[in-house]
């Protein structure tokens, strides 16, 4: 009925069939391996065989099948709070695994419980029901972007990069794409050397960036999984590929840029920094506008657990509007952090030929090149 209200409010439990008398069987893996409790079957359910088990919000219900099949294709996602140790447990217990890279943001596997039943585990915060709010200053905030990170800040690494850019194609770079080119501060400087195509999975930041570029073309997509079906002389990739916070993201951004670079061309990534080179730190900034408005920030970067592969980075705004009301808010984001030597592997096994430099600030450089 078209315009009715919704009546589904959440999912309960997932039912899964198994063979009769396999009940012990079932407490290995769901119990035993998964970690899950068995919860008691209530009458007069129980006489009819199979086993409940529950975790947290995740309940699964296992009943007898006499012609039982097993589902190979239909199947439960539970989100669990290390995929990779749960991997390894499964597989030391000789479970198959298959891994899913088809997503890359998705960190997630399948197995098959002992019974033949499909399983899929998705690391916890990547699953399809957690996909959180983008940070503020990409959303919420991102008018405010102007008076947080102008196109004057920019000058004098765009005049750093400009040659790079120049050099790192086998020919005359004209055409260039930005993956991840938010407000287009940079592209606001490099607009004079390139034609420019600038892409970002925040429509709000485009919104910014084509009244900073309106003469360039602007394209929402995420550097993971982004087809323009074309190819460039150049492709760039600035600090947003420090979100990418997992090596198959950052392997997917990679063949994203070597999907789009044309034979000869080049890519150039610059994160904010590499395993070797990070340092906690906390910055101020922030502009005052012609209209009036005012932006003044603390930005406070750390590393929880220097035994993993990100960081934290911390903002606090305070937010003058035209008429002097004044509010503060607060943002939380995440940044990969990965070795220099990995950057390069990764550029190789992607197809580029690697070279990394330092720029004036101590950020390395990376220039791939693909062959002709």
């Amino acid at each position: 009925m078209e315009g009715a209200a919704a009546m589904i409010r959440a999912l309960d439990h997932v039912q899964l069939a198994m063979p009769k008398g396999q009940e012990d069987v079932a407490r290995r893996f769901y119990g035993t391996i998964l970690g899950m409790r068995e919860v008691t079957k209530p009458e007069p359910l129980a006489c009819r065989g199979g086993c409940w088990f529950q975790a947290d919000g995740a309940i699964v219900h296992l009943g007898v099948q006499e012609d039982f099949v097993p589902a190979k294709k239909a199947h439960p996602a539970f989100t669990v709070a290390d995929v990779d140790e749960l991997a390894e447990r499964l597989r030391q217990a000789g479970c198959a695994l298959v891994p899913d890279h088809t997503l890359p943001q998705r960190r997630r596997f399948y197995t098959f419980d002992p019974f033949g039943n499909r399983i899929e585990f998705i690391q916890d915060g990547c699953g399809f029901s957690q996909d959180p709010r983008p940070p503020l200053l990409y959303s919420d905030l991102a008018h405010w972007w102007p008076l947080f990170s102008p196109p004057e800040h920019y000058a004098d690494e765009a005049a750093d990069l400009l040659p790079t850019l120049l050099s790192a194609p086998a020919h005359r770079p004209q055409m260039l794409l930005e993956l991840g080119a938010g407000g287009g501060s940079l592209a606001f400087h490099l607009k004079r050397a390139f034609q420019l195509t600038l892409t970002d999975i925040s429509p709000a930041m485009l919104a910014v960036s084509r009244q900073v570029n309106p003469e360039c073309e602007h394209a929402v997509g995420d550097m993971r999984t982004l087809d323009l079906g074309r190819q460039f002389d150049l492709v760039l990739i600035h600090d947003a590929i420090m979100y990418m916070t997992d090596p198959p993201s950052v392997q997917a951004a990679l063949a994203t840029a070597y999907r789009h670079c044309a034979p000869g061309g080049a890519v150039v990534i610059v994160p904010d920094v590499v395993k070797e080179t990070f340092t906690p730190k906390t910055v101020t900034g922030g502009e005052d506008g012609p209209d009036g408005r005012g932006l003044r920030y603390l930005e406070w970067v750390w590393d929880p657990d220097p035994g993993d592969d990100t960081y934290e980075v911390f903002f606090a705004f305070v937010l003058r509007e035209a008429d002097g009301s004044l509010r503060v808010e607060h943002d939380r984001h995440r940044f990969g952090l990965f070795a220099r030597n990995a950057w390069l592997e990764w550029l190789q096994e992607a197809g580029f030929e690697p070279t990394v430099r330092t720029d004036p600030w101590g950020r390395d450089v990376f220039t791939g090149t693909k062959a002709r």
